[in-house]
C-alpha cells in the first residue's frame, strides 16, 4: 500500500514538473530540473529560495506538498499567538477545509475558490481585518520576515520573458497589497501582459496570479 501511495506521489509531481514553471527560461529550467527535490525538502529549504524560484518551485509542487506548506504556516501563525480565540478557529477552518484534490483537479480548484470568497466574507464582516493581515496570514505560504527575505534576494524586474517574448513575465500578483508590501510597485496591474501561472496567488493559493506590480 505504501509503495503504491509512494508511485502515485512521484506520478502527479512528474506531471506538475512537466508545465511551465516560470516564463523566465532560466527559471524554468532549474525549477524543472529542481522540483522532485523540492518535494521532498523541508519547509526551510523552500522558504529560503528567492521569490522567483521559490514561486516556480511552488507552481510544481503536488497538492500534498502545497497542503503541507500551507497547514505548516498556519501552525506558525497559531503559535504566534497574535489572534484570538475565536479568530483561530475560523483561520485553522481554512486550512483543515484545503485538501491535494483542490490543487490537482480543475473542480476541487473551483471548489476552492468558491469557498475562500465566503470565508474572506465571514472573517472581514466578523473581524474587520485589514488587506495587510489578511495577505500575510492567508495569502502567503511564509511569514512576514521570510516573504520579505525571499523578496530581498530577488530582483524580479531583470527577469527575461522566456519563451513568451522578451516583454512578458510570469504573473506576480493578483492584488496591489502583494505590490506595496514586497516593494515591487504601488499596484498589481494587467498591463504589461504577463502569463497566467497555475494558481498560486490569492488564500491558499486559490486563484491564478493576473498581474504585475508596477
Amino acid at each position: 500500500m505504501l509503495r503504491s501511495f509512494s508511485f502515485l506521489m512521484f506520478l502527479v509531481t512528474l506531471i506538475s514538473c512537466s508545465k511551465t514553471l516560470s516564463c523566465d527560461p532560466l527559471i524554468n529550467e532549474w525549477a524543472k530540473a529542481n522540483c522532485d527535490y523540492y518535494e521532498l525538502a523541508s519547509r526551510e529549504e523552500i522558504i529560503s529560495l528567492p521569490m522567483s524560484r521559490q514561486r516556480a518551485i511552488y507552481v510544481g509542487l503536488s497538492g500534498e506538498r502545497k497542503v503541507q506548506l500551507w497547514r505548516e504556516k498556519a501552525k506558525m501563525v497559531i503559535e504566534t499567538g497574535i489572534l484570538t480565540e475565536d479568530e483561530k478557529c475560523l483561520y485553522q477552518e481554512l486550512f483543515n477545509y484545503i485538501t491535494p484534490y483542490h490543487y490537482e483537479t480543475k473542480q476541487g480548484s473551483e471548489e476552492l475558490l468558491c469557498f475562500v470568497v465566503a470565508w474572506k466574507e465571514r472573517v472581514l464582516r466578523q473581524y474587520n481585518w485589514d488587506e495587510m493581515k489578511l495577505f500575510y496570514l492567508t495569502n502567503i505560504w511564509m511569514t512576514e520576515d521570510e516573504f520579505y527575505n525571499a523578496i530581498l534576494a530577488d530582483n524580479l524586474y531583470t527577469k527575461s520573458g522566456g519563451n513568451a517574448g522578451i516583454n512578458t513575465k510570469t504573473c506576480e500578483c493578483i492584488y496591489s497589497v502583494y505590490c506595496s508590501t514586497s516593494g515591487l510597485g504601488s499596484t498589481c496591474s494587467t498591463y504589461p501582459s504577463c502569463r497566467q501561472g497555475t494558481n498560486s496567488c490569492g488564500i491558499v493559493g486559490s486563484s491564478n496570479c493576473t498581474g504585475t506590480c508596477q
